[in-house]
């Protein structure tokens, strides 16, 4: 039986170069989304009389 973690081959899996640059590009990019979304929130909100 297979399992979806854990040690299931003999070799360990390293990501590759490609993988991380992807990672760290993914998080910077949703976290740019996510401060620009909370400053629009914002200002909405200060333009709204909240």
């Amino acid at each position: 039986m297979t399992h979806a973690h854990g040690k299931g081959g003999k070799l360990p899996v390293r990501p590759s170069p490609r993988h991380a640059n992807l990672a760290v590009n993914m998080a910077g990019a949703m976290a740019t989304f996510l401060v620009e979304t909370f400053i629009t929130q914002v200002e909405q909100a200060k333009s709204d009389g909240v």
